[in-house]
């Protein structure tokens, strides 16, 4: 089959791309070099470099987590946390929802 990735680990992922394309650049590699040994574009190298530059200058780590709303389910009042603005019912009225509706 395939292999489920949460986002959590894609973050991670990404980060060590960002910091071995940066190392590399400090090591004299031109961009189209980086980019053919990642296998990636020219155009994610140069991204990769401007979230390494823009966190050192900074001094901010780069925070790419959704954010998150705190809302309570329409149905049955419980609290929930969700990462749509959208989202209005919990999973388990969700599922029921659906269940009503085939």
């Amino acid at each position: 089959m395939f292999e489920v990735r949460t986002n959590a680990v894609r973050k991670i992922e990404r980060q060590k791309r960002i910091v071995e394309a940066a190392a590399d650049r400090k090591n004299g590699m031109t961009v189209n070099a980086i980019a053919a040994k990642m296998g990636v574009s020219r155009n994610a190298i140069e991204k990769y470099l401007r979230d390494e530059r823009l966190s050192v200058s900074s001094g901010i780590k780069l925070d790419t987590r959704k954010a998150t709303y705190h809302r309570t389910c329409l149905n049955c009042g419980t609290k929930i946390r969700v990462e749509s603005p959208y989202r209005r019912c919990c999973s388990v009225c969700n599922t029921n929802a659906r269940g009503a509706m085939v």
